[in-house]
């Protein structure tokens, strides 16, 4: 029989319940009582995770089925404040190298899942209890202005508008001390943005100043190797995360921003690049990463003028 475990999940900084919270559950591969459900019984990987039908109610509090024996209850929260793998520093013998997976049956992925927590269950036993603690992070505040320095109110932080910003001022989760994060403020109507990049986590009540700048643009032409444009060839604008330090390394990763069929004369543009952001554009044709790293300065078009592809090796 399946154990019912019960739990609540919190939030680690306020200890407020954390609702919405979905769960799967994974056994470990040396837990010799999987092979005793029919579920576990394949000898690959192939089975999937439970769908995470279960979810924790308002309150924090949410029920799951396991098996007895070691496995791993994972929690995902679709909150980007909120970040990935906590608890894998007490998982590191359970690591596959080079997939980002533990040695579970099923698939767990342990980008994935905002809380990782290795749960061991005794023989006979029909309900199991866990508690769980999701880290939020610190709050940074975020003081907002237009390039002539006057407060400036409408922008969008990660493409969203901020439904909880007071004036000028925004509020924002998800910093830790470990670890480098950059956030993205525009104002889609006046053609304003900045990238801000915070590592680790500030003095405690600093306000970030964050002055708009206008938005600039990249453009170029794409041809082969014997000048011939490439009509209607598809070319990404791919952000670039920002690295970090050696003690906080970025949590970013590189994000397909944009994309754009090249016109007949195999050329380019890509417009709206806030200061601060750091572009690589790709060739879908032949594969190619163009050299040259992005950087706008404020209204500034960057013209890389014709750019050749070489033809992809057989």
């Amino acid at each position: 029989r399946a154990i019912l475990f019960r739990g609540k999940v919190t939030d680690q900084r306020t200890g407020k319940p954390i609702p919405n919270v979905r769960f799967d559950y994974f056994p470990l591969r040396s837990n010799e009582n999987a092979t005793n459900y029919l579920r576990y019984q394949t000898p690959g990987n192939a089975v999937q995770p439970m769908h995470q039908r279960f979810k924790s109610a308002e309150d924090g509090s949410f029920t799951l089925l396991g098996i007895p024996g070691k496995g791993i209850i994972a929690g995902q929260l679709r909150n980007p404040d909120y970040r990935t793998g906590a608890g894998l520093e007490e998982l590191k013998d359970l690591i596959s190298k080079n997939t980002k997976t533990l040695k579970t049956y099923d698939y767990c992925s342990y980008t994935d899942y905002q809380i990782l927590k290795l749960v061991t269950v005794p023989l006979g036993e029909k309900e199991f209890d866990v508690e769980l603690q999701i880290d939020r992070g610190a709050s940074i505040q975020f003081e907002v202005f237009g390039p002539d320095g006057k407060p400036l109110t409408g922008y969008t932080i990660n493409g969203r508008p901020d439904t909880k910003a007071k004036g000028n001022v925004s509020t924002r989760d998800g910093f830790y001390e470990n670890q480098t994060h950059t956030i993205y403020f525009q104002h889609p109507g006046l053609n304003l943005g900045r990238a801000v990049t915070i590592t680790g986590v500030p003095e405690a009540g600093l306000i970030h100043k964050v002055q708009l700048e206008p938005l600039g643009s990249v453009k170029g032409q794409l041809a082969t190797e014997k000048d011939v444009p490439l009509t209607g060839s598809k070319i990404e604008l791919l952000r670039r995360a920002i690295p970090g330090t050696d003690a906080a390394p970025t949590r970013d990763v590189l994000r397909l921003e944009k994309s754009f069929r090249c016109k007949q004369d195999g050329s380019f543009e890509f417009h709206d690049l806030p200061v601060g952001a750091e572009y690589t554009l790709y060739s879908v044709l032949g594969h190619f990463y163009l050299p040259e790293q992005i950087k706008v300065k404020p209204g500034e078009t960057i013209d890389l003028g014709v750019i050749q592809v070489p033809e992809k090796k057989q």
